[in-house]
């Protein structure tokens, strides 16, 4: 049986799992242990390689779209995680 629906999803960089979020203020990014987000459960993880980036460009890209991904703007449909 086939089962539909939203899942969420996270991207697992440098031991954190980093994802998106609603939030009332401030930034929907967030990061927490891999597979330890307790608001979802967890069907699989899908190896996608690993990043060129070093950990001091991984957190200045994350930086920024801490300031872009607003929680307020966390949208089911069209931005969400």
């Amino acid at each position: 049986m086939r089962r539909a629906g939203a899942f969420h999803s996270g991207v697992e960089v440098n031991g954190k799992e980093w994802s998106f979020g609603a939030t009332d203020k401030g930034t929907g990014v967030f990061s927490n242990a891999p597979r330890g987000c307790t608001m979802h459960s967890y069907k699989e993880s899908i190896t996608m390689g690993v990043t060129a980036l070093d950990e001091v460009a991984v957190a200045e890209l994350l930086a920024g779209m801490s300031r872009e991904w607003t929680g307020s703007s966390y949208d089911l449909l069209h931005k969400n995680c």
